[in-house]
Parts: C-alpha cells; structure tokens; sequence
C-alpha cells in the first residue's frame, strides 16, 4: 500500500537494522566468531541466530522478559497483521503450532528448551518463596 520508493526505503532500513543487531550479537559473544559476519549471509533465522538473539533479549536488564508463541517459534508470518477493514482482516492468521503441539512436538519442545536454558542463565528464574 505503499509506492515503490518508500518501499525500497522500508527494505533499506530493515537492512541496516539486521546488520546492526548482528553486529550487536558477535560484540556480546552471543555468536561464535567463525559464523559470517554479514546479514545478507543469512537468508532465514538460522537456529544459532535464534538463540542469540533469545539471549540477548532474556540477558537485557530490564524488569520483564515476554517473547511471543510467533517468536518463539519461529513464525515466518505475523499473526495479527494490521489490516482494513475487507482487504487483510486483522487477525486472520492461525499459528503454525496447536496448543496441543506446543506439548508434544520435538521443535516446539527445542523452542521452550533453549528459552527455559536463557531464563536459567539470565538470572531470571523465579526463586521459591520461603
């Protein structure tokens, strides 16, 4: 819904973004050093960036951690795409994993895996009340 030029523009700006956030990634050490260094390298969301970036976010010290089921999952499409009124209906999207999948599947279980293991490591486990 946009013209070509601020289409460009948004792509351009979403390059930069990925570059910048990867950077970010080999500086903390989240990325081991011998990965590629640029982001037009990287295709897709690799697994190694995955949990890079899930670590940086649940390592920031900020007060709460929430990272969506899409996120987490690696969603390639957003759930509640922002639409009109009869050309994209806002939340037309299901996600790719049923609840009941969420329990079972191995991926999704690898998904809560490496999350649960950056909860640990970060600090933020809740400890029990005395």
């Amino acid at each position: 819904m946009i013209d070509e030029p601020g289409y460009q523009s948004q792509i351009e700006s979403r390059a930069r973004d990925k570059q910048k956030m990867l950077d970010v990634l080999f500086e903390t050490g989240l990325l081991p050093p011998d990965l590629p260094r640029l982001a037009a390298d990287y295709p897709e969301l690799s697994a190694e960036l995955h949990n890079a970036i899930v670590g940086f976010l649940a390592l920031t010290p900020s007060q709460l951690l929430a990272i969506n089921q899409e996120d987490l999952t690696k969603e390639l499409e957003q759930q509640n795409l922002p639409g009109t009124t009869w050309q994209y209906p806002n939340w037309g999207r299901k996600m790719r994993l049923s609840v009941e999948q969420l329990r079972q599947d191995p991926q999704a279980r690898g998904f809560t895996a490496m999350f649960a293991n950056w909860i640990v490591k970060s600090g933020r486990r809740n400890q029990p009340a005395d």
